[in-house]
């Protein structure tokens, strides 16, 4: 990930991170702003994926594209759904963004160390 994509992912995500706080205090935009936020997100996970010899490696970038598609419908649950239910969708990919954020430098490594 270069730069620019770096910073258009940790934008995206400290929007995501707003959206819900703006959610949870009622402003009617929130929904919108995660749908965005998580649509950069995505882009973002799109562009640089690329496809390895590792089969660890793309499942792992493919669990990340998972997690960002999940974000989208929690945005969108948001407008079709009374309750919480858009919760479980954002704390799925969460756990997904998480648990890839520590094993993909660890199966790089592991690559860099087996050429």
């Amino acid at each position: 990930m270069n730069k620019t994509q770096s910073s258009l992912f940790i934008v995206g995500a400290t929007s995501v991170l707003i959206s819900i706080v703006l959610y949870i205090s009622q402003w009617e935009y929130a929904p919108y702003l995660l749908i965005v936020s998580a649509i950069l997100m995505s882009i973002v996970q799109l562009t640089t994926f690329k496809k390895r010899s590792n089969k660890t490696l793309n499942r792992l970038y493919s669990q990340q594209i998972l997690g960002s598609i999940l974000l989208i419908f929690s945005g969108g649950s948001m407008f079709f759904f009374s309750g919480n239910e858009w919760i479980a969708g954002i704390a799925v990919a969460a756990f997904i963004y998480l648990y890839t954020s520590f094993r993909i430098p660890q199966e790089e490594k592991k690559e860099a160390n087996n050429k």
